[in-house]
């Protein structure tokens, strides 16, 4: 495959399709959340999620199985396809040593996500409820509620607040000293329910393959946008499942409070956070920390979820925009 095949080919497309297809899709899953067809921030969460996944599936169809040209388009289909496939050609031209370059940094730090958490568990090791009784007192506790098996346990010797899961198939509770020891039984036992939800939901692994895919689509600055919205979502959906599995709203935002205030927060801290170690965080975000606690004093955790229902608004947010690329390009 020489140079030019691979630019006009393959980068041209996914370029189009990486900018489009986010916007469409984006727009269609605001316009349902402010409808409030989705209240529950898990549906909210899963809606601003599929933006990331339209440009590879439409690139996936279009160009790899199906292989299929450009579709040509007539008035006034036709005058739009031709600013984009135009627009397309020079984006492309100017951007494929960045996306070759990026592309492979992407794969790496990915990677080095992965080596991270099993650095973390290797240097600190697994904890025991021998060790820790009254964490492990509440785990067992919460997990037997919740319907999952108990996750294995890392404890890290940090004086600060800290407290994310990570991994999939197996997944693992991180948690710092300092946190344990800030927290009484009650603010701990919201903490450790928030988490849960977190690995209940499998957020570990769908945070890793957002983080991958707004890497891949660097040129897209709505990506950045689009995926702090995700994690907040997400966060409000652990809160939610926290404060409903423990019934005490009061204990989770004073919890949240300590947690923010005893987590560094230094520019060093929020890279490594955001880049080797990514999964969900318990008080990542500064910035959504008070409306946080705001919507649980006001009740807002008891919105029904309605996450069941998000089959039927994948039909517009996902095929709609992918069904839309195929003339675009």
């Amino acid at each position: 495959m020489t140079y030019s095949v691979f630019v006009n080919s393959f980068v041209h497309p996914f370029i189009i399709y990486g900018l489009t297809g986010t916007v469409i899709s984006y727009a269609i899953a605001l316009f349902l959340v402010r409808l409030k067809v989705f209240n529950d921030s898990r549906s909210r969460a899963l809606l601003f999620a599929i933006p990331f996944f339209v440009p590879f599936i439409s690139f996936a169809v279009y160009k790899v199985f199906l292989n299929s040209g450009c579709y040509v388009a007539g008035y006034p289909w036709g005058f739009v396809q031709k600013w984009t496939c135009s627009a397309g050609g020079i984006l492309a031209s100017v951007f494929t040593p960045f996306v070759i370059v990026i592309s492979a940094l992407a794969v790496a730090k990915a990677l080095l996500s992965l080596l991270a958490a099993r650095r973390i568990i290797k240097k600190s090791g697994y904890v025991t409820a021998g060790k820790h009784p009254r964490l492990f007192s509440v785990l067992v506790s919460l997990c037997g509620k919740s319907g999952i098996r108990v996750p294995a346990v890392v404890v890290t010797g940090d004086r600060f607040a800290r407290a994310y899961t990570m991994g999939w198939r197996s997944p693992v509770l991180v948690l710092s000293e300092g946190l344990l020891d800030s927290l009484d039984d009650e603010e701990l036992e919201t903490v450790v329910a928030h988490e849960i939800g977190h690995i209940k939901r499998g957020d570990s692994l769908l945070t890793w393959f957002m983080v991958f895919l707004r890497d891949l689509m660097f040129f897209n600055p709505l990506c950045y946008w689009i995926f702090k919205h995700f994690v907040s979502e997400k966060e409000m959906a652990a809160d939610d499942f926290a404060v409903k599995l423990t019934n005490r709203p009061m204990a989770f935002g004073q919890a949240l409070i300590k947690v923010w205030r005893l987590s560094p927060r230094g520019f060093l801290d929020r890279i490594l956070m955001d880049n080797l170690v990514h999964q969900a965080h318990f008080a990542s975000d500064a910035g959504i920390i008070g409306n946080r606690v705001e919507r649980i004093l006001n009740d807002e955790h008891k919105v029904a979820n309605r996450s069941g229902f998000l089959y039927l608004a994948i039909l517009p947010v996902m095929l709609l925009p992918v069904a839309m690329l195929y003339v675009l390009c």
